[in-house]
């Protein structure tokens, strides 16, 4: 006798619809996947030009600090007080024997659109102001700092804020500097008496504002102030130009 034997179960494939169904969700996951994996490298790529471009900047904005600060250095400082306070061999070995002498480092100049800065410090040191600067050992000492055509540049041989004779210490090729900004509010003024002359304590506030080149969108302020350590001393409150 035989006997056919039935299946327990019945053996069937996905149905169309279903088939439909499971492609559309694999799609959905599949481009949410894709749309995180973009967003996340987009996101880094944004962070490490944020980041090149704040550290130009930065470096930029030290390089301008370290200089200013030195602004109204004198090797012979000691010079400029009154001859009855100096010892009589200092006034004539070391001051040319002349005492109560005016620095020849101690003004600093803003322009009038706070774009430029200039300021000189005895970096010989001979207690001169060198202004000869085909020597090669000695440098002009008449320093400054401007904003041009999207750089940062350092005054060369005394030039002044809108001739030529200046060298980019920002790389242009790399990043555009849109703004700088130099404000000396912070400046104290003391005077010690009307005929006895007047004490300039100077900050320099400091803006600096840039954005990549090959990314305008890309771009950072930063923010900074220098002490200058040289305070300055006019003989004359009444005469005092510049900070």
């Amino acid at each position: 006798m035989l006997i056919t034997l039935q299946p327990r179960f019945t053996l069937r494939g996905f149905s169309l619809v279903e088939m439909m169904v499971a492609s559309l969700v694999g799609l959905i996951l599949f481009a949410g996947i894709s749309f995180i994996f973009t967003y996340t490298v987009k996101a880094n790529a944004d962070a490490l030009k944020s980041a090149h471009l704040h550290q130009e900047l930065r470096a930029v904005m030290d390089i301008m600090i370290q200089d200013i600060r030195r602004s109204g250095y004198w090797s012979k400082a000691v010079c400029t007080i009154n001859s009855n306070i100096l010892w009589p061999a200092t006034t004539a070995d070391y001051c040319g024997g002349l005492a109560g002498q005016s620095n020849p480092f101690d003004v600093i100049t803003i322009n009038d659109d706070n774009t430029c800065l200039l300021y000189s410090y005895d970096a010989t040191p001979n207690g001169v102001l060198d202004i000869t600067p085909n020597k090669a050992d000695i440098p002009d000492e008449r320093f400054g700092l401007r904003l041009n055509d999207g750089a940062v540049e350092m005054r060369q041989a005394g030039a002044d804020c809108v001739t030529g004779g200046w060298q980019d210490i920002s790389d242009p090729r790399s990043i555009v500097i849109t703004q700088l900004q130099f404000n000396s509010n912070k400046t104290k003024f003391t005077d010690i008496n009307t005929n006895l002359g007047r004490i300039v304590t100077r900050e320099i506030d400091i803006l600096l504002q840039g954005q990549l080149k090959k990314d305008p969108g890309t771009q950072r302020t930063v923010i900074s102030g220098v002490h200058i350590r040289n305070d300055r001393f006019c003989i004359n409150a009444k005469q005092c130009p510049g900070i």
